[in-house]
């Protein structure tokens, strides 16, 4: 689950481990996400070497990194809209997927 940091604006979404264009990819619901503006820009993830989560547009920019932080969750500060928090990814039942 990602939400901000007030949880008043959540997005559900699954990292898959399958190949996309510039990274992984991944689901979420546009709809249910609009609070959280920035994810209308996101078409994949990549890990880093730090292990960090980052979520990437179609050209293969970087929308949001999110690093990890206390209790295996992770935490990204996007300066002028706030802080935001992406819950410890657990694996699913699915076997492509890691859901946040």
């Amino acid at each position: 689950m990602l939400s901000s940091a007030d949880d008043q604006r959540k997005c559900p979404l699954t990292l898959k481990t399958e190949s996309a264009a510039n990274g992984f990819a991944l689901v979420f619901d546009a709809g249910a996400c609009t609070g959280i503006g920035f994810m209308q820009q996101v078409v994949a993830w990549t890990p880093d070497s730090s292990g960090a989560i980052r979520l990437m547009n179609a050209q293969g920019r970087l929308v949001v990194e999110f690093g990890q932080a206390t209790a295996g969750n992770y935490e990204a500060l996007r300066e002028g809209d706030g802080v935001y928090f992406l819950a410890s990814p657990a694996a699913s039942a699915d076997a492509t997927a890691v859901r946040v």
